[in-house]
């Protein structure tokens, strides 16, 4: 699903920055691969309820983040599956080809059930990034996705998409699916 996500959150881009539209999408897969390092193994420090974390992840290449916040099982606005809301702070992180400093934050929360869930995850940068040597304004990006009806005949998924990436606008986005018989 990771890279379902990453596909339909780099898609449709428009705008203007110092980087090309294309450097903005790799460097946005970049932030996001982070991310999800720092959302992995924080995940692996909690002890199954709300837990605060603070911890260096070496980047691939060069540099670091510094991920800091909380993570745990209950959700932050709800019960039931699992959240993440961690500060990253980029020093040099150089990965996926791309060198990232400054700081954004990685928010998730997922809810479940036999029958229906959500997903809501947000990555946005606090203030601008510095990205291979070019100041970018901004990352706001929202990815949500619900389901009802299990994995059944007729359940239901939707998905939706919108912000802007480095003054790329993302055009916003909805889909729904039912699932066949």
């Amino acid at each position: 699903m990771h890279k379902t996500i990453l596909a339909m959150l780099t898609m449709g881009l428009s705008g203007a920055c110092g980087l090309s539209e294309s450097d903005a999408k790799e460097a946005f897969a970049t932030i996001q691969s982070v991310g999800d390092q720092g959302k992995a193994q924080s995940g692996a420090q909690t002890t199954g309820s709300i837990t605060t974390v603070a911890w260096t992840y070496n980047c691939a290449d060069a540099g670091n983040t510094v991920f800091a916040g909380t993570v745990g099982a209950g959700g932050v606005a709800s019960t039931g599956a699992m959240s993440f809301d961690l500060d990253m702070t980029f020093a040099g992180c150089e990965q996926g080809g791309h060198s990232v400093d400054g700081k954004g934050s990685y928010f998730m929360d997922a809810v479940s059930s036999a029958t229906s869930g959500t997903v809501n995850l947000i990555i946005r940068s606090d203030g601008p990034l510095e990205i291979d040597g070019d100041t970018c304004d901004s990352i706001d990006m929202t990815f949500n996705a619900s389901s009802v009806g299990g994995a059944g005949p007729g359940a239901s998924v939707s998905i939706g998409w919108s912000g802007s990436v480095c003054g790329y606008e993302q055009a916003s986005y909805t889909t729904s699916v039912v699932t066949g018989y």
